[in-house]
């Protein structure tokens, strides 16, 4: 369902919100401005980015204002996901690709190598979101096979109550299976929004793209937080 709330436009699924769109601001102080900057704690500039989970297009949208020639490709077992990403960004360009598929079977048979590779995928339950399937070893090596040597595996976590035990399990595994890893907190919420690779950068990383942003949503960007 679309709500609107003056000239923002949400896709509410069961009360969690899936997208947001506003006609003048990107940025949101919630979980998608962090995948959005964790995908620019690389060694070089992404080319091409996998997002596992389209949640409506808002992080798209984010990231093709920073990297326009961008190759998005984005993979969601929901047509009204997909429909919403259509409506928030209006034309699609040439670079994004939307697939309608179930987001880990497609993995398994990828053939293609992305710079950046993004798990955002939660179902709507009856009370609260949930994970379809937990982030655990065996899935992030299906998402490492697709990424580049030197790309990054970024994964959507929730740390509020109800989401704990997860999220550690989640940071564990990361910690098994890459050679580094951080963590990128909005804000706002509670995501936190786990990034691996054989490098991954700091802080200082977000820093060069602060001035990309409309004045009034640098403050946004500028309130994002790397940690190990």
């Amino acid at each position: 369902m679309s709500v609107r709330s003056g000239l923002r436009r949400n896709w509410n699924v069961r009360g969690a919100t899936m997208s947001t769109w506003h006609p003048t601001r990107l940025l949101t102080g919630y979980g998608w401005d962090a995948l959005t900057a964790a995908c620019f704690l690389g060694v070089r500039i992404p080319r091409s980015l996998l997002l596992l989970g389209a949640g409506g297009g808002t992080m798209i949208r984010q990231i093709l204002h920073l990297l326009p020639q961008l190759e998005v490709t984005a993979v969601d077992l929901d047509p009204r996901a997909l429909n919403a990403v259509r409506m928030n960004l209006g034309r699609l360009s040439d670079s994004v690709s939307l697939v309608e598929a179930d987001a880990y079977e497609w993995v398994q048979q990828c053939y293609r190598r992305f710079d950046v590779v993004v798990d955002d995928v939660y179902a709507a339950g009856v009370e609260d979101v949930f994970r379809p399937e937990p982030i655990q070893e065996a899935m992030l090596g299906l998402l490492k096979a697709c990424a580049h040597e030197d790309g990054l595996v970024i994964a959507n976590s929730i740390t509020a109550r109800g989401h704990r035990a997860a999220y550690s399990a989640a940071r564990r595994a990361y910690q098994r299976v890459f050679a580094r890893m951080r963590t990128v907190r909005p804000p706002l919420g509670c995501n936190a929004v786990l990034v691996g690779g054989d490098d991954v950068k700091s802080q200082r990383a977000l820093g060069s793209w602060e001035s990309l942003w409309a004045p009034t949503e640098r403050r946004l960007w500028a309130g994002l937080r790397v940690g190990r």
